[in-house]
């Protein structure tokens, strides 16, 4: 009563009662009385309280039995709000490891942290979806967006074609690279994209190898140019890209940026040595052992604030164990 009275949690306080160990003193108390008195005459009422002794001990197992399930038995959640719940919890922890990533970039690490930035910004995306009528519509939202760069990198061909810093041929060539990529992402082409690559095949089939165009590799001999057009057209659809975001659309923004902030680095670094690339591999596992670890920071605050169960808790926990030992 004066736990109830003084912190009004009585219910934690039958909790702890009854969960508790008991009889084994009071038994070993009653085995120890002597059988007999110093004259030799049986015990008084022995047999009496090793019956009560027992009785209590009995009584309270079997009442701890029917009452703990009873009393540790949690509120009914829908399970709408639950699988909200975790959702919310998911991304929170995601967004922990992503603003350690960008705290820890530096010019050691620039490009392995951006990577990690476009990968965070894909889990973040992902899970930010409630139901397929919102993945499809996050899709058809990237989509847009990333058709919006495609042109804005057309346009940069044209204008390096116009100002004769490139070939009709290279321009050309360009293009026909985003052209592709642009079938690939529109759905309402369909049946153009079939058709196109059906002629495609029919042309290759007729012509053989011998008409094949070289891919456009360092070894190919207008490679600086088309490196140059590149990274031109990365930096103009990036601003593109920018001038679209809204407080609604910010993630999917941040994750195309990040594609292309991957691809302007990859083409502005040399080819990495086999020495070199295992020390690239390290930085970006330790890179990514410092996110995972403020991960798991994330997930102890949330339980220690009660924001999540402990059994949320475990199963973030698992998840974060399991994205670790991938990287060995």
């Amino acid at each position: 009563m004066w736990v109830w009275a003084s912190n009004r949690q009585f219910r934690s306080a039958v909790q702890t009662a009854l969960s508790g160990v008991r009889g084994a003193l009071t038994l070993s108390a009653a085995f120890s009385i002597p059988l007999t008195l110093a004259d030799n005459s049986p015990f008084p009422e022995r047999d009496l309280i090793l019956f009560i002794c027992s009785g209590v001990i009995l009584l309270t197992l079997i009442s701890a039995s029917v009452l703990l399930p009873i009393l540790t038995r949690g509120p009914q959640v829908d399970p709408a709000l639950a699988e909200d719940a975790e959702r919310q919890a998911r991304i929170r922890v995601i967004e922990a490891g992503l603003r350690t990533v960008k705290e820890e970039k530096n010019d050691e690490n620039r490009q392995q942290a951006i990577e990690l930035i476009a990968a965070y910004s894909r889990r973040l995306q992902m899970c930010r979806f409630r139901d397929r009528a919102e993945m499809n519509r996050l899709w058809k939202e990237a989509v847009e967006i990333r058709l919006e760069a495609l042109e804005a990198e057309k346009e940069t061909a044209d204008r390096w074609l116009q100002q004769e810093r490139i070939s009709p041929k290279l321009a050309d060539r360009f293009k026909a690279t985003i052209s592709q990529i642009e079938l690939l992402l529109s759905t309402r082409f369909k049946v153009k994209k079939l058709m196109i690559v059906g002629w495609s095949a029919i042309t290759r089939l007729f012509q053989g190898s011998k008409h094949k165009k070289a891919r456009m590799t360092p070894d190919h001999p207008k490679w600086n140019a088309y490196k140059a057009l590149k990274l031109e057209a990365i930096r103009a659809a990036i601003e593109r890209v920018k001038g679209l975001e809204t407080s609604g659309n910010r993630d999917t923004i941040a994750m195309i940026i990040a594609d292309y902030r991957g691809l302007e680095l990859h083409l502005t670094q040399e080819p990495a040595h086999e020495e070199r690339a295992e020390e690239m591999d390290a930085v970006r596992r330790e890179l990514e052992l410092k996110a995972i670890q403020s991960e798991r920071n994330e997930i102890q605050r949330l339980f220690e604030t009660g924001e999540i169960s402990r059994a949320l808790a475990n199963n973030l926990r698992l998840d974060v164990n399991y994205h670790e030992a991938h990287l060995f």
